[in-house]
């Protein structure tokens, strides 16, 4: 396989030991000679290679062309299994591959483990300890079983596409390299991550029905106004709605739970209490091979960096059995509000506890510079609710300008009534009431009317 070498334009440096990155990109579109022309797309290939350089610290590029109708998976990745173990040396600089970048139709492995077959780039990045060794018998990388931890041992990325949009992206790349030269911020270094599969596989139901009832206070919540009145309310909603079905075959015999927690076999399996509905008892909910081994007591029993993510019992259990309802002091309704009405995050915490490690493990994101789908409903919900808290305030405020303006007119009531007989006249009084409040010292449109409530503050 020809492996085309031009060295780059690199900062002097003491030191002469540099990682690499290795650029592969199809012979048929690299026009040797080209190189410093950045009006094609060989020239753009080249000033990518050093954007890279200047980039990383102690790097080296290195392009690679690859004839497409030659080359196979195995010689490509004797080339980079080469370039990593031994690496290269020119002149008193050596030089040991660190990533790769595959550009356009590079030709990628297919791996098997016996049964199925798909294509990936990962073999081109394992060469230690490799999960993954070439068969020319059958053209496949086949699964090594005696490798038991896939690893890749170097970063690498895959830019595929037309010679266009390959084009636009190697000039807006180098704009954006120009920009942070120069001291600019082209964008902030932030990740969203969204696995919406395993985000919907380890939502609780539960959580996500109270996360539904959350809607119904939305006023009430926007407006802060916890009190044991709305403790009181959300309590009744909470232990209605409440819905103690995980909705999971546990049993596999085609029923969901079926066989309750009564110490009888309902179903007629033999078995007793095994498909109890209960999303938490006897369920692995991190997924960690161990069950109910993390309670809710704010520890990390199980030491894998979460707390109470594994336990025994619904988050609301306890609650459904606390007492004081309308007694509990106005002061203690917010918290215990909030655990009813749990935010969206709530209801899929062991994802997105699991998530930020996922993204911490990348070695360049963490929590601050990184963002998932849950904690976005949470902001949305939020930007909702400030929005149509103003709005809800703007009309309240013009409605009472409205009927401070326009409606409040004097009315005659009687008060007082005539008898008239034979012998002479006699005054009766007469009391009127509107909403239980006497005619006689009602001053204002909304003490005589539906419009009423407690006065504004603001």
């Amino acid at each position: 396989m020809l492996v085309e070498w031009r060295p780059l334009t690199v900062s002097a440096s003491k030191e002469n030991e540099y990682d690499l990155v290795a650029i592969l990109i199809p012979e048929e579109i690299y026009e040797l000679g080209k190189e410093d022309n950045t009006s094609t797309l060989t020239g753009k290939i080249y000033r990518y290679a050093q954007d890279i350089q200047l980039a990383l610290p102690r790097t080296k590029a290195l392009v690679l062309p690859i004839p497409q109708k030659n080359a196979s998976p195995s010689q490509i990745y004797s080339v980079l299994e080469k370039l990593y173990l031994e690496g290269q040396t020119r002149g008193s600089d050596h030089y040991k591959l660190r990533g790769a970048i595959f550009l356009g139709n590079i030709p990628l492995p297919v791996i098997s483990d016996g049964k199925y077959e798909i294509t990936s780039v990962f073999p081109y990045t394992d060469f230690e300890n490799t999960v993954f060794t070439w068969q020319s018998s059958s053209e496949l990388f086949m699964r090594n079983n005696s490798a038991n931890s896939p690893h890749a041992e170097i970063w690498h990325g895959v830019l595929n596409g037309n010679l266009e949009e390959l084009s636009a992206f190697f000039e807006k790349n180098h704009t954006t390299h120009e920009k942070i030269k120069n001291g600019e911020m082209p964008a902030d270094d932030s990740v969203f991550f969204a696995d919406l599969t395993a985000e919907s596989e380890r939502v609780f139901n539960e959580l996500l029905g109270q996360y539904n009832a959350r809607q119904t206070f939305a006023e009430d919540l926007a407006y802060y106004r916890y009190n044991k009145h709305l403790y009181q309310r959300v309590s009744e909603a909470f232990s209605h709605n409440i819905n103690p079905s995980e909705g999971i075959d546990d049993d596999k015999d085609g029923k969901t739970d079926e066989d309750p927690i009564d110490l009888k076999d309902n179903d007629g399996d033999g078995k007793i209490d095994e498909d109890d509905g209960n999303g938490f008892l006897g369920i692995d909910n991190d997924e960690d091979g161990k069950i109910d081994e993390d309670e809710r007591d704010g520890k990390d029993n199980d030491k894998d960096g979460k707390t109470d993510e594994d336990p025994s019992t619904s988050p609301f259990s306890a609650m459904l059995e606390e007492k004081g309802g309308i007694s509990i002091p106005d002061t203690k309704t917010k918290e215990q509000i909030e655990k009813m009405l749990p935010a969206y995050p709530e209801v899929s915490k062991s994802y997105v506890q699991d998530s930020l490690v996922f993204i911490e493990n990348s070695g360049r994101w963490d929590g601050k510079t990184s963002s998932t789908v849950p904690e976005l409903i949470y902001l949305m919900d939020t930007l909702t609710s400030e929005v149509l808290k103003s709005v809800n305030t703007k009309w309240e405020t013009e409605i009472e300008k409205i009927v401070q303006q326009d409606w409040q007119k004097n009315v005659r009531v009687i008060t007082s009534a005539v008898y008239e007989y034979p012998k002479g006249k006699l005054s009766i009084p007469v009391y009127n009431y509107f909403h239980g409040k006497e005619t006689i010292s009602i001053n204002t449109a909304e003490e005589c009317s539906y419009f009423r409530g407690s006065p504004r503050t603001d």
